[in-house]
């Protein structure tokens, strides 16, 4: 049949399924066995169809493309240009010619046809492709991926490694310089042998787990392309977002990274005598004795709760203000720098009086993984089809651990 002649046909079928389905509700009962037995038959007939549809759009793309004419026909940005929108102005935009290529008798957008899922597009480690659905255009996937930075700038601060592997094998030497075992330096006398020393090393797995926002929309809200852009990519982008943040400060390492909070090597420094925790202000001591116990002291930040900046603000070792405003001055506050080294306020840190409220951490000592791909982006129609919703979903494959498996202990303190 012609491609005008399987539109049309499709549309007969469409509406015959309806009208089915119609009267049975008005009627009040369920299919009959007849009625069951031609929606059986309506839908094998349009699967067969739709399939002959995407052959006849699949040959047209190829002969526009073998013209010349296939990449201006795509991204609307003319020939040898390629556009990583695809021409679409939005996600939103994307969105409802995604869902009217899904309805019933609903016309394709062109612009689709560079998105076709590829068959890994649905796939799990253990199988199971699926070739229904369209990818989401490059450009829209890199802004999700800027959002998701722009809240957890976590992400910049530690030792992270992108891998297309699903797991990483990580060797760490913690031997220190003052270190008896592993590579030493000794002194040696002359014409006395020299003592062969080696690395000492400590292997870990290191395993990729997926972080994941699922969400569903409603034919109303796909409806208002503007909103849809907003929640999908904002609230989404703001949730993973958090995660990430969340568990790596405070992860406990089962299904998920370990954060540094629960690391082993954590050094946990005791308030003052007297000092009652929630209660009494905060010290300039207190801070002084975090500052001696964190390695590599100046590449060190502070993290802490929003709750303990008033108490601050008015700290002072005699006149010299502990804390300071960035070097724009007040108008780029809060953060700035304490004791000299700079401040990340966060509400992933615990609140004042508990343990994590105030951190200072080197976060190069902490050892992150990430999938090469970046956040992948998903939508279906499948799932939630006889509830009139879509299905949206990011995946984002991450873990992490801290470098150190205890506290290092110097050569000439009991700290």
């Amino acid at each position: 049949m012609r491609y005008d002649d399987l539109k049309a046909k499709k549309a007969t079928l469409v509406q015959e399924v309806g009208a089915i389905f119609t009267k049975a509700e008005k009627e009040g009962r369920d299919l009959t066995a007849q009625e069951k037995e031609r929606d059986d038959a309506i839908h094998a007939e349009l699967a067969t169809i739709n399939a002959d549809l995407a052959r006849i759009e699949r040959q047209r793309e190829t002969e526009r493309n073998a013209s010349g004419d296939g990449v201006a026909a795509i991204t609307g940005k003319g020939a040898g240009k390629e556009d990583p929108t695809g021409g679409f102005k939005s996600l939103g935009d994307f969105a409802l010619s995604v869902r009217e290529a899904y309805t019933p008798g609903g016309a394709r957008d062109e612009r689709l046809n560079a998105f076709r899922a590829a068959p890994t597009n649905f796939q799990q480690e253990q199988g199971g492709a699926s070739q229904e659905g369209y990818n989401v255009p490059a450009e829209f996937r890199a802004r999700f991926f800027e959002l998701a930075l722009d809240e957890a700038p976590i992400l910049n601060d530690v030792d992270l490694e992108p891998t297309n592997s699903n797991s990483v094998h990580l060797d760490s030497d913690e031997d220190t310089p003052w270190a008896t075992g592993g590579v030493v330096a000794n002194w040696r006398a002359e014409g006395t042998q020299m003592s062969a020393t080696r690395f000492s090393t400590q292997g870990v797995e290191v395993m990729l787990h997926e972080l994941y926002v699922f969400t569903l929309a409603t034919e109303e809200l796909l409806s208002d392309a503007p909103r849809l852009g907003t929640r999908l990519m904002n609230k989404s982008a703001s949730k993973l977002a958090w995660k990430i943040l969340d568990s790596v400060m405070n992860g406990n390492g089962v299904g998920k990274p370990m954060g540094w909070m629960q690391s082993p090597a954590l050094v946990s420094v005791a308030i003052e005598s007297g000092q009652v925790a929630a209660v009494s202000p905060i010290l300039y001591q207190n801070l002084g004795k975090m500052l001696a116990r964190v390695l590599n002291m100046g590449q060190a930040q502070w993290y802490m709760n929003p709750d303990l900046l008033p108490g601050l603000m008015g700290l002072t070792i005699g006149n010299q203000p502990v804390w300071t405003p960035p070097n724009a001055g007040l108008k780029d506050a809060p953060n700035g720098f304490l004791l000299g080294r700079p401040i990340r306020f966060t509400e992933a840190a615990k609140g004042l009086g508990t343990k994590g409220d105030i951190q200072l951490i080197n976060p190069k000592g902490y050892y992150a993984i990430q999938k090469a791909a970046g956040v992948e982006f998903a939508e279906s129609v499948h799932l939630y089809f006889d509830y009139n919703l879509r299905a949206f979903r990011w995946t984002f494959r991450f873990n992490g651990r801290p470098y150190l498996s205890a506290p290092v202990a110097p050569p000439n303190s009991a700290n």
